[in-house]
Formats: C-alpha cells, sequence, structure tokens
C-alpha cells in the first residue's frame, strides 16, 4: 500500500491506525451493550480503556506516519526533488554534492 507521493502514504498509514482505534472502541462498545448493559462499572471502564488505549495508539501511529513518509521518501526521490543529482564520470556513482573543480 505504499504509493509515491510520501504525503499520501503517511496520511493513509495514519488514517488505518484511527480506523483501527475506533474500530477496537466500537468492539469495546458493543460488549459492553451486550453483556454489562446495566453495569455503570464496567460502562467508566471501557470509556477510560478506550481513552487510555487511543492516548498510547495514535502517537504510535503518528510515528509510523513518520516512517512511512521518510521510507516513500527514500525509496522515490524523484518525488520531491531538492537538489540536481551529479554523476561522476570516472566512477559512475551518483552523488548529490559537487567537486570542488565544478562550484562556480
Amino acid at each position: 500500500m505504499i504509493s509515491k507521493s510520501p504525503l499520501k502514504a503517511a496520511l493513509v498509514t495514519f488514517g488505518l491506525t484511527v480506523a483501527v482505534v475506533l474500530a477496537f472502541w466500537a468492539l469495546e462498545l458493543l460488549v459492553l451493550f451486550l453483556f454489562f448493559r446495566n453495569s455503570d462499572e464496567a460502562s467508566w471502564g471501557v470509556v477510560l480503556y478506550g481513552f487510555f488505549f487511543a492516548v498510547v495508539a495514535l502517537p504510535i501511529g503518528v510515528l509510523l506516519s513518520i516512517g512511512t513518509f521518510m521510507k516513500v521518501k527514500i525509496q522515490n526521490p524523484k518525488a520531491e526533488p531538492n537538489q540536481p543529482l551529479q554523476r561522476n564520470a570516472s566512477t559512475g556513482s551518483v552523488s548529490i554534492f559537487q567537486s570542488p573543480a565544478r562550484r562556480g
């Protein structure tokens, strides 16, 4: 599910994280309403547990999004070029740094 656009890939990753958090919370609410319908303690437990799960999961989702952004950026450097690449004629290697003789 890696896109060529780094921002799009990061947003998809974060969206999937939010979807997992919401799906897990909805599953908790479903269990609450099916089995613990008249228990106040269980309802507060589900609300607090879902809140703390979101507090932990969303920053992890942000870190995963940043990692996905950087991964796509490294794999597809032409997405947003910052500097022109210089090819070394003798070795054929590519470098972003200019040799001292070529600086003008």
